[in-house]
Formats: C-alpha cells, sequence, structure tokens
C-alpha cells in the first residue's frame, strides 16, 4: 500500500492524527480555562464583599456612639448578583448586656453559581479604640 503525501508533505493518515491530537488538547484546555474564569469570578466577588464590608464598618465607626442602634432588614447590593448586606448591631456581647460597647455583625450574601456568605464582625467602644 502507497501512502499518497498532499501538496503540504503530509499524508491524509498523518493530518487525522494531527487534527486528533490538537482536538484532544482542545478538549482539555477549555474547561480547563473555564473554570479559571469561574474561579477568577468567584474572587472578585469575594472581594467585594470584603470591600462592602469594610465601608459598611468604617461608616458606622464614624458615627457617634450614641446614633449606633441596632439594625433591622437588608440593603441590596447592585455590585454583586443579587447580593444583599445585613447588618446587626447589639450590646450584648457574650451574653451579658455592655452600655459602653456594641457588637456589629456584617452579613453579605450573593448569588454566583449557589448562594455564597462572607460575614465579620467588630466592636465598637463608647469614646473610640482603645478607650
Amino acid at each position: 500500500m502507497i501512502i499518497k503525501k498532499t501538496k503540504i508533505g503530509f499524508s491524509i493518515l498523518e493530518i487525522i492524527i494531527i487534527l486528533a491530537v490538537v482536538g484532544i488538547m482542545m478538549s482539555g484546555l477549555i474547561p480547563l480555562f473555564m473554570s479559571v474564569l469561574t474561579a477568577n469570578k468567584s474572587a472578585a466577588y469575594y472581594s467585594e464583599a470584603y470591600k462592602v464590608a469594610d465601608s459598611r464598618i468604617e461608616e458606622l465607626r464614624s458615627l457617634s456612639f450614641e446614633s449606633i442602634d441596632a439594625e433591622d432588614g437588608a440593603e441590596n447590593i447592585t455590585t454583586l448578583p443579587e447580593g444583599e448586606v445585613t447588618t446587626d448591631i447589639t450590646n450584648e456581647i457574650d451574653g451579658a448586656p455592655r452600655d459602653n460597647l456594641r457588637q456589629v455583625i456584617i452579613t453579605i450574601t450573593w448569588n454566583f453559581k449557589s448562594e455564597k456568605t462572607y460575614s465579620t464582625s467588630t466592636l465598637i467602644a463608647e469614646g473610640g479604640i482603645g478607650r
């Protein structure tokens, strides 16, 4: 059997094998590329959630201590898909009421392939930090 070469110097069988190998490589690279994009987008959303929570804490710290009261309800966040931020403020620390201390818990939820949550908490003291 004689295998004829094409004008570019490869046989038809060699071209089919090359196309098969390239196809197999691409079928492995495309899902890998897509998972990298998904991981990158997910990390960007966690970063945005952190920024929103940090901003909310700084807003509360800029207020006078007397004006920091318990907040109920949730607000939408337009920078996250189906994003919502909830701020819980209490003067009970470890079950004991404290008149000169507030505990702030910020919870941010969003939906990216499944529901994600970022939560952080801090204490705000009357007179500021260290007083």
